[in-house]
């Protein structure tokens, strides 16, 4: 962009920019020993890591914006700690946990929890 615009030099006016994020999951192991002998469906494991990932580049954005709401249930049961939790066990409304300031750190905490 830097190149194209000569340093600021050249006006812009009505472009926009467009930015494309690429990401690949690894097993440790085959998806066949993933499923059969850990029990442990990949495409779940998959769908998680990309809205960690969704959810840290949309900052603005929970899993509740972004997961269509006929999949919420799916995800509350694997991947409970994705959803805001709105109360606690006394009924108090509970506050949010204020973001990470770095966008790296966000995602490694986030990913750790995996």
């Amino acid at each position: 962009l830097d190149a194209l615009s000569r340093s600021g030099a050249l006006a812009l006016a009505d472009a926009e920019l467009h930015v494309i994020v690429c990401a690949t999951h690894a097993f440790d192991k085959s998806i066949t020993d993933t499923l059969v002998v850990d029990n442990v469906d990949p495409i779940l494991k998959a769908e998680r890591a990309s809205l960690i990932i969704a959810t840290t580049l949309h900052d603005d954005k929970t899993a509740l914006d972004i997961v269509q709401p006929k999949k919420l249930p799916s995800l509350a049961k694997s991947s409970p700690f994705l959803l805001p939790a709105a109360t606690s066990s006394e009924g108090e409304k509970k506050t949010p946990s204020p973001k990470p300031k770095k966008l790296s750190s966000q995602l490694i905490e986030r990913v750790t929890q995996i």
